[in-house]
């Protein structure tokens, strides 16, 4: 007893050829590492800073007290927060342009810039 015909592998084959392309384009997509970290507050850039191979600690003031980060690397890491939970500093460190850090209870977005050498997106 036979469960599938010939056409029905040839189908499966193709496929799973077509997701594996995808997959790879995916893997594949250049990342363009940040030359900045810049910090939004309340929707506002409050502070801008390089990215630097040197260790800078930074402490931001921010609405429910001071916070640490730590440039490094040419990495930024939160490493103190003032919020409740405290669920960014569980962020990884981040390097590349596009990438943020997020506390919602401070208000504060700390997001990786640079030269961005594709289009995100396009609105008419």
């Amino acid at each position: 007893m036979r469960f599938f015909k010939k056409g029905d592998i040839l189908i499966y084959g193709i496929i799973i050829f077509i997701f594996c392309v995808i997959g790879n384009m995916i893997i594949k997509t250049p990342t363009v590492k940040g030359k900045n970290v810049e910090i939004f507050e309340n929707s506002k850039m409050k502070y801008r800073y390089k990215l630097t191979k040197e260790r800078q600690e930074i402490i931001l003031k921010s609405i429910l007290g001071d916070e640490k980060i730590i440039i490094e690397n040419y990495t930024v890491k939160k490493v103190d927060a003032s919020c409740p939970k405290k669920i960014c500093i569980k962020h990884s460190e981040i390097d590349t342009v596009g990438e943020s850090i997020i506390c919602v209870p401070n208000k504060q977005i700390i997001k990786i810039s640079g030269e961005s050498q594709e289009l995100d997106g396009f609105i008419q």
